[in-house]
């Protein structure tokens, strides 16, 4: 997945979301890839560098889950969004301005 598609993915999938829904469960990066992998199957499938604050890292199973985590310095990692149906897009030759 490009790093086009992943930003377009994030804004349609966690900015719009009100205060309720934007709780975030964290905990140490490395528990929450084992517990991905153990328990949904889900496999890094793309990451990006948000600044130099945060590795945005996508998640991803056979079956479809998903599961978007925002990792940090200090070895925290944040669930961003989680869900179902994910459908991996072809990575275009070329992107075009919005």
């Amino acid at each position: 997945m490009g790093a086009k598609h992943l930003m377009l993915a994030l804004v349609a999938l966690g900015w719009c979301a009100t205060q309720a829904q934007a709780q975030q469960v964290c905990t140490m990066r490395a528990d929450l890839v084992k517990m991905l992998g153990d328990k949904y199957k889900e496999q890094p499938s793309g990451q990006g560098l948000v600044g130099d604050r945060a590795m945005l890292e996508v998640y991803v199973s056979d079956k479809g889950t998903f599961t978007i985590v925002s990792s940090y310095p200090n070895g925290v990692a944040c669930i961003i969004a989680a869900g179902n149906s994910w459908e991996a897009m072809e990575r275009p030759k070329s992107v075009t301005a919005l």
